[in-house]
């Protein structure tokens, strides 16, 4: 099975490396039409004033911001084969070194806000396929409407309003220690909560109703044996592509929840970024995510052939 692993990354590397390609194109794209001259906005918000023309001049100059944009994109894929980012229009030091100082936070968060998701959605789910109707299906039909009902933002203002206002348990503000993650993590995994909870659950009641399942059952095995070793690993593939899905989604959420509860990650440099049209900080950060999302996909593709031998390449799915 373990040479079955440099076939499928042969296959899936010149599609990772397009995808890459296509997502730097496309967020150069929007911020260099978007309209909004970035020198002027940044001058603008460091002065309070309107600038000169002759000092909009000079900072489009020292930026190159006057060239076409295939000069700057061509400048730009340059640095980025030589290992930088480019330099933050706005703060005038290098995107990698910013990112670098707040993407740990931000991971932080993320990784927390989906072993959370993962823990309590897959718990709730595989009970609920267990015993549908039951008061824990109920419940757990609850938590999924909720969580596809209820935008992130919202949510985390009800949770400083109950737990740091009200109770005044939990911060709502700031970076430290478990006490600062909680809210955020709870604000940010809720839908995801909803969505790995619906696919176990469905998942699961399919893997349940298998001639396998019974023939386990038949053969003196434990419920939870059953479940686990046999029923939960055929139902896991669905529940391993939404949770790479998710990652993309979690890492873009956090702007919002970061703003919210003052997290020291690349939320509020990344909105302040795209006020001012800061075109390096834009494109690298999407291009930070779709590595992100190549890599997790490629990772998720890795477990399908763990998880069934039958979706490694070359393998038959039918049987």
């Amino acid at each position: 099975m373990a040479g079955d692993i440099p076939i499928l990354l042969a296959r899936r590397m010149p599609w990772a490396l397009l995808t890459i390609f296509l997502a730097s194109i496309l967020a150069f794209s929007i911020m260099y039409f978007a309209p909004g001259n970035p020198a002027e906005i940044i001058l603008t918000q460091e002065t309070g004033n309107e600038p000169t023309r002759e000092a909009v001049l000079l900072f489009m100059n020292n930026y190159g911001l006057e060239q076409p944009f295939l000069k700057q994109y061509a400048a730009w894929m340059t640095n980025l084969f030589s290992g930088s980012l480019g330099i933050s229009l706005r703060t005038g030091d290098p995107v990698l070194e910013e990112f670098t100082a707040r993407f740990p936070a931000t991971f932080i968060l993320a990784v927390t806000a989906m072993s959370f998701s993962l823990v309590v959605g897959i718990s709730i789910g595989v009970l609920s396929a267990m015993r549908p109707r039951s008061s824990v299906d109920i419940f757990g039909n609850f938590i999924a409407s909720m969580g596809t009902s209820i935008p992130s933002f919202w949510l985390a203002l009800l949770l400083i309003l109950v737990f740091s206002i009200h109770l005044d348990i939990l911060p709502s503000f700031g970076y430290g220690g478990i006490q600062h993650l909680i809210l955020p993590t709870v604000a940010l995994g809720f839908l995801q909560i909803s969505r790995i909870l619906r696919i176990t659950r469905e998942s699961m009641l399919d893997a349940l109703s298998e001639d396998y399942v019974f023939e386990a059952y038949a053969k003196g095995l434990k419920e939870r044996e059953v479940v686990v070793k046999h029923a939960f690993r055929n139902a896991s593939v669905p529940i391993v592509t939404q949770a790479g899905l998710d990652i993309g989604t979690l890492l873009g959420g956090t702007v919002i929840i970061e703003q919210i509860f003052g997290w020291p990650g690349i939320g509020n440099f990344l909105l302040t970024s795209v006020m001012s049209r800061d075109y390096p900080v834009i494109a690298g950060f999407v291009l930070l995510i779709a590595l992100i999302f190549v890599i997790v996909n490629i990772f998720v593709d890795v477990l399908y052939v763990y998880i069934d031998p039958r979706m490694k390449p070359g393998g038959n799915i039918n049987g």
